[in-house]
């Protein structure tokens, strides 16, 4: 078979140039004297098209045409052309030789149409006079000597038995339709292959039983099944207590018992409902969480987690006893309502009790003798009470106001007077500034909410600050004993600041704060005990401290004192009763004092006061003999 001897010529430009020389030879057949030229047009149609026309040709090929498979017309066989040089077809570039592109050109065989024996399709028009392929590959061809041969691909593996008519033996056109057949099978079973399977009713069924699947599976896992799987819901209630009952149950716990035995005794008395969940979480949370610790792998780490999971939940397997959790013995009340690591918390832990203490606070105790109260009741350390007092920013709009408007370097104590007397409730474990703190809002609640409303008027008609009106009203409060003695006292205040002949307030108390602090304060550090001086001589009343108010007008730094509520409400509203105005032929007090058994005495003029102080010495003196009885009439 003669075979094309240029590698780089395709099928479809060989088809393209059998097509062309089928027709030329068909019209130099009809009309021999234009078959030259349609060669010669055919040349330049090829060169139009960017082939390079070659070389006459060196050997021959015999070509036939056919009948097209369409019912078209039977081809006529086509004279071999005369003195025309058929075109090659080639890949060499548009406008280029071969010789200037340096290939060696091989000879172009000769072309011989010669009719097909047999019908074949083609997409030939005859009357378009196209030149398009003409035969599909796979067609006829003829060699050498004239025997017809056939593509290896086989014609009639392509198109079937239809495609031969004629001299085709039965054998062949059995053959033939039997591939044919065959093909037609594979066609049809693939087709079938790349359908979706069954009808829409197939397809609805599997739909559902597939959703009723997942479903099912999804329920189980979800809520359980049976006791192969407590369920991913009732296991998280369980562990976390989600939605449990509060009720109180005993429980009692004997001596070496182990996870497995407490889990038990948990879910026999109701506490928990999943004993093995119970086992997994005491032996993940305490015993594979410190086995994990500082590991890097985590694929590793779940996957261990994941297999004591299923250890313990199918296969029933227990920790270890060196490994296990010490319990406490002892008599519990558990609750369901309590998660997990409540309960384990309370079977294995020493339990914490916050021990209570009641302390009270008397009214007008000083922030010293407050200290010394606390820690004597075992609450707080001193130094740090000192620091909480004097330093800390408490949240009390009372302290931000007393910090913004400033106070007296000299002072001892920032907050004396701010730390309201009371009964007070205190954990022994409370940190000095909690307790500083509870005095602080007891304070706000008592005095402050007041201030605005009741107190703030009054204040600014004296000229008082707040932090004034607390100094004041600690000086009314250590002077006197109850109510009746606080409204008497302040108004013996008040009407010195209402004279111009008294500049200075005068206050015994005032000093005695002073040296109260410094007796305690050697005490404390240098173990120095001496007794309470109660009444003053001269040489106390010449102390130099801003708190004297026998040396310096106004109101001392600060507060002496912290002072009740009927201390602040008889400070501003002041009153001198008729019948101590009648007992000390009185119209205005100037002037007060005491005896150590608590009586005051008022005076109108600097005589009648000198004769109440021969009074105050002769009671005290009485006291301190032991032969004092009562007042006089």
């Amino acid at each position: 078979m003669t075979e094309n001897k240029n590698p780089e010529q395709s099928s479809g430009e060989l088809l393209d140039l059998i097509s062309r020389y089928t027709k030329v030879g068909k019209e130099s057949k009809e009309n021999p004297a234009t078959a030259s030229k349609t060669s010669a047009e055919g040349g330049n149609s090829t060169k139009n098209a960017g082939a390079k026309p070659s070389s006459p040709a060196d050997s021959e090929v015999k070509v036939f045409t056919g009948v097209s498979g369409q019912g078209g017309k039977k081809a006529k066989p086509a004279a071999d052309p005369v003195g025309s040089e058929p075109t090659r077809v080639s890949n060499i570039p548009v406008g280029k030789s071969a010789e200037s592109e340096g290939i060696s050109s091989p000879p172009l065989p000769h072309i011989t149409v010669t009719e097909a024996t047999e019908e074949h399709y083609t997409d030939q028009s005859e009357e378009s006079g196209s030149t398009s392929r003409s035969a599909p590959e796979g067609g006829h061809f003829t060699d050498d000597g004239g025997n017809s041969v056939e593509d290896p691909m086989g014609a009639e593996e392509m198109y079937g038995d239809l495609h031969f008519t004629g001299s085709e033996s039965a054998d062949v056109k059995a053959a033939a339709r039997a591939r044919a057949k065959k093909a037609y099978k594979r066609a049809k079973r693939r087709n079938r292959e790349k359908r979706p399977h069954g009808s829409l009713t197939v397809s609805l069924i599997k739909a559902f039983a597939y959703t009723a699947v997942v479903f099912l599976l999804s329920f189980f896992a979800a809520f359980g099944f049976s006791d192969l799987w407590p369920g991913i819901i009732p296991m998280a209630n369980d562990m976390f207590a989600f939605v449990k009952s509060d009720t109180e149950i005993g429980v009692t716990l004997e001596e070496g018992m182990t996870t497995a035995e407490v889990a038990t005794l948990l879910e026999n008395n109701g506490v928990i409902d999943e004993q093995k969940v119970f086992k997994f979480y005491v032996k993940f949370r305490y015993m594979d969480s410190e086995e994990l610790d500082g590991e890097d792998d985590l694929i590793g780490s779940v996957l261990d987690i994941a297999s004591d999971f299923v250890k313990t939940m199918f296969f029933g397997e227990e920790i270890p006893e060196d490994k296990d959790v010490e319990y406490l013995p002892g008599n519990y009340t558990l609750s369901p309502s309590m998660n997990y690591d409540q309960i384990i918390s309370t079977l294995t832990t020493v339990p914490y009790v916050r021990e209570e203490v009641t302390v009270t606070v008397p009214e007008g105790y000083t922030v010293d003798q407050i200290i010394d109260l606390l820690c004597q009741n075992g609450i707080g350390r001193r130094e740090n009470y000192v620091y909480a007092i004097n330093h800390y920013p408490y949240k009390h709009e009372f302290v931000k106001l007393l910090d913004e408007q400033g106070y007296d370097e000299r002072r001892i104590y920032r907050l004396e007077g701010y730390l309201y007397p009371d009964t007070y409730i205190f954990y022994k474990d409370y940190d000095e500034v909690d307790v500083i703190n509870k005095m602080l809002n007891s304070f706000s609640a008592r005095v402050w909410s007041e201030y605005y409303t009741t107190y703030k008027p009054v204040c600014e008609e004296l000229g008082f600050t707040f932090d004034e009106m607390v100094t004041f009203a600690s000086i009314v409060q250590a002077e006197g004993k109850d109510f009746a003695d606080f409204e008497c006292i302040s108004q013996v205040f008040h009407n010195r600041f209402d004279s111009a002949d008294f500049d200075k307030m005068e206050s015994c108390a005032t000093i005695q704060y002073v040296m109260e602090i410094e007796r305690l304060r050697k005490q404390r550090e240098e173990g120095i005990y001496e007794d309470r001086v109660d009444v003053l001589g001269a040489e106390h009343l010449a102390i130099d401290t801003p708190y004297n108010t026998y040396m310096y007008a106004g109101l001392p730094v600060g507060a002496i004192c912290n002072p009740g509520l009927d201390a602040f409400d008889a400070a501003l509203y002041p009153d001198m009763a008729a019948e101590v105005k009648e007992e000390f032929k009185l119209t205005k007090a100037y002037y007060f004092n005491s005896d150590l058994a608590g009586n005051v005495y008022y005076a109108q003029t600097p005589y009648q006061h000198s004769l109440n102080q021969q009074k105050a010495e002769k009671v005290n003196q009485q006291i301190a003999n032991g032969t004092y009885v009562g007042d006089e009439e």
